[in-house]
């Protein structure tokens, strides 16, 4: 896994939790992990609605997990269910997609 944060971006109260999730993630083994060598690029959204941090993950597997790390601090996939990749990311995750509820859920926002 590769991070890096936009220059001059803006960093939610909460990236040291998205790190932790996005290093939790990474950590992925087995057959369910294997290395296809097509990164996934995967963007994180502050407040102000700019893509702050930029990760690339080796699987499709280390990203479905850090959507569910991800799920429980109030983040959701605003690409979930997009078949194509959207301004060069395969995955972008913010608060506006997703709301959190008890339980570590996401639901939509009205």
């Amino acid at each position: 896994m590769n991070t890096s944060v936009a220059a001059g971006a803006v960093l939610p109260p909460e990236d040291p939790e998205i790190v932790q999730a996005m290093v939790l993630a990474d950590q992925v083994s087995g057959a369910s992990a294997r290395v296809t060598g097509v990164q996934q690029r995967v963007g994180v959204r502050n407040a102000a609605g700019q893509v702050y941090r930029h990760t690339l993950f080796k699987t499709r597997t280390q990203v479905l997990r850090l959507a569910q790390r991800l799920a429980r601090l109030g983040y959701a996939n605003e690409l979930a269910g997009c078949s194509e990749r959207q301004g060069d990311f395969d995955a972008i995750f913010s608060r506006v997609a997703g709301q959190a509820v008890p339980g570590g859920e996401v639901k939509p926002r009205a």
